[in-house]
């Protein structure tokens, strides 16, 4: 009788452990009931496989448009890149007129000029959108990438959720990030502007269109965000052609 006990209290006391382990269904692993497991962090980029940039990547947009996952001349999502007058393929020490590839004396436009009175010597080609020989992106990565226009990044804006990051991934780079409803995601440094000065480092991000202002060939369309504000700058907030901004291509 007393090794009956003994037997019975075992049994008990071995139910007793399982029931803590954890439930068991017949296929299925356990699931436990007195430990939690604390979630993964969220990786930030979800898009990238390797440290090999750039990639192209689908955010599931209408258009079928990808994007890159860092700029030209970026060797890694937070890295700056390389800035480019609108129309030059290379970096250069200074961006002002004297030293822009399509001008002439005095504030005279030799391509991509729509009016001519801007054009030297009355020229004019009716140019609005660059070449590709002009192009920053199809330049430096080659012919599987060119310059978004204003509509990409228009899209891009409105099917993507995007906010300021003032720490991305812990690199300590500010910049604006895109989520797409595929859960794909982009990020955009603050890389500022360059003139005879680099300025607006993590304060403000300005990157080109191919697109030329419409209502005059002086400015060129680009994206301008800051930690308050994003648009796809168009009119007075359009970049003279002759500064120096960032470039962040699209898949062909």
């Amino acid at each position: 009788m007393k090794r009956f006990v003994i037997i019975l209290m075992a049994l008990a006391l071995g139910l007793s452990v399982s029931a803590q382990r954890g439930r068991y269904s017949k296929g299925r692993k356990p699931v436990r009931t007195t430990q939690r497991v604390a979630p993964r962090p969220v990786t930030t980029i979800k898009t990238c496989p390797d440290d090999n940039h750039p990639h192209a990547i689908d955010l599931g947009l209408p258009s079928g448009t990808k994007w890159a996952c860092c700029n030209v001349g970026a060797s890694k999502p937070t890295a700056y890149g390389n800035y480019y007058a609108w129309g030059e393929t290379s970096p250069k020490a200074n961006y002002d007129f004297d030293t822009y590839k399509w001008s002439k004396s005095s504030y005279f436009y030799t391509k991509y000029c729509t009016d001519s009175e801007s054009g030297w010597n009355g020229f004019t080609d009716g140019k609005e959108v660059l070449d590709l020989e002009d192009d920053a992106a199809d330049a430096n990565w080659g012919g599987e990438w060119r310059m978004p226009d204003y509509d990409d990044f228009e899209e891009l804006i409105e099917h993507t959720t995007n906010k300021w990051v003032k720490n991305f991934n812990g690199a300590g780079v500010k910049g604006y990030l895109f989520t797409s409803k595929n859960s794909k995601q982009i990020f955009i440094p603050a890389a500022g502007i360059c003139q005879d000065t680099l300025y607006g480092v993590g304060s403000e991000g300005d990157y080109w269109t191919s697109s030329l202002f419409t209502d005059g060939p002086s400015n060129a369309c680009n994206l301008s965000f800051s930690s308050y504000d994003m648009n796809v700058e168009h009119g007075v907030w359009c970049r003279n052609r002759y500064d120096g901004l960032t470039v962040r291509p699209v898949h062909r």
